[in-house]
């Protein structure tokens, strides 16, 4: 049996998050010793959240260099290849060497891994790449593109199945940074159509004791031995799911045992905040209540009308939260377009009279003054009850 640790997706990317996301990678490191494991697969996309490849800072890199190192201490090692992680980041990753072995996977790879347990046979496969994998076959054309490289990756496993002696006794573990049909995002969003991808039955017709998975940041099961370990921190607030890393006892011939760890990774929440005109006065349409955001990355979103800009008191919301112990603050505002904001009123309003007054209430300082509005709605009033009583002009 082997006892693997199954991490993905860190992005650890220098800036406001740097620390904490190192202080979290370096506890799972700590953590996996204490459980004993035996190999640790970091399954792609070391750093970089919005760049495709990122190239690693000087501080990035030096701290995964510490961090592989730190994993080599007590385990084997196998580092693959994400979307996110440029070329030369890691052959200079493929260089470094610890008490047990750091590999790292940029190519389709068959590798036998000796533990303490007894060995284990990793298929490793980076991000599959269109362009690279219809090249390797010859494709020229580009219609179904997509298509046609996911047939291409299924071949490559395989030639792997049937040109690889695999003995029944030893531990077989696919590992890839792949996308998965029908797989949720962090954000509850279904992924189709936008890579290269593979189904659940692709997955199941593999033969592999634990498939290993990497690229999407939620950790979800997704074929019958497939799971994906999630991302061990928040890289976005969107990312509302708790954030951890896998343990995974796997045994020749046995469904894998999976233990979900959480991480003590900051929490990202949103506050959604309204600046609104009740009976005249500006006011926010609810209290900010504090819901356990001491410690917490807040996103303040504001929405406010147009014409409200320069009287609505967001700073007094940022100080709030500070007194409620969080620790940062992004503000984001919205604002609505004064045409916006007459189209809502005037649409439901129910008589005339409430229709001009919303007009009127959407002219901000151009507004008509009382006597002359009382002069309008009088005139109204008066053509209202000559339809009534059905004069008109002939």
């Amino acid at each position: 049996m082997a006892r693997i640790g199954h991490i993905a997706d860190p992005h650890l990317t220098e800036g406001p998050r740097f620390a904490d996301t190192c202080q979290v990678l370096n506890w799972c490191v700590e953590r996996g010793r204490e459980e004993g494991v035996g190999l640790w697969l970091v399954a792609g996309d070391l750093s970089g959240t919005t760049d495709v490849p990122h190239t690693a800072t000087v501080e990035e890199r030096d701290f995964l260099d510490r961090w592989f190192q730190a994993m080599a201490e007590t385990a084997e090692v196998i580092v693959l290849v994400g979307n996110h992680d440029a070329p030369r980041d890691a052959i200079g990753y493929d260089r470094l060497y610890g008490k047990h072995e750091i590999r790292v996977v940029s190519e389709h790879l068959a590798t036998l891994v000796q533990l303490a347990s007894g060995p284990c046979l990793v298929h490793g496969v980076p991000y599959p790449h269109r362009r690279q994998l219809l090249a390797s076959v010859g494709e020229a054309t580009v219609k179904h593109e997509n298509q046609n490289a996911s047939d291409v990756l299924r071949q490559m496993l395989r030639k792997w199945v049937d040109g690889t002696h695999i003995s029944p006794g030893i531990p077989k573990i696919l590992l890839g940074h792949l996308t998965i049909r029908g797989a949720m995002l962090s954000g509850d969003e279904i992924m189709a159509g936008q890579e290269v991808e593979l189904a659940p039955e692709d997955l199941d017709a593999f033969p592999a004791d634990y498939v290993a998975l990497g690229h999407i940041h939620r950790y979800q099961q997704v074929a019958r031995k497939a799971w994906y370990a999630g991302s061990p921190t928040a890289q976005s607030h969107g990312e509302t799911d708790a954030k951890g890393f896998l343990v995974v006892d796997v045994e020749a011939g046995k469904d894998p045992i999976v233990r979900r760890v959480e991480t003590p990774a900051r929490q990202l929440v949103t506050v959604d905040m309204r600046w609104v005109k009740v009976k005249g006065k500006w006011q926010w349409m609810a209290p900010l209540e504090d819901y356990g955001y001491r410690g917490k990355e807040v996103r303040l979103r504001v929405e406010l009308p147009e014409d409200a800009m320069g009287s609505c008191p967001i700073e007094t919301l940022e100080t709030q939260l500070q007194e409620m112990g969080v620790h940062s603050v992004q503000v984001e505002r919205k604002v609505i377009p004064k045409t916006r904001i007459r189209s809502e009123a005037i649409s439901t309003a129910n008589t005339p009279q409430q229709k001009l007054n919303a007009w009127w209430e959407s002219l901000g300082d151009r507004v008509p003054k009382p006597e002359e509005r009382e002069r309008l709605l009088a005139k109204l009033g008066q053509a209202e009850q000559a339809i009534a009583e059905g004069w008109g002009p002939e």
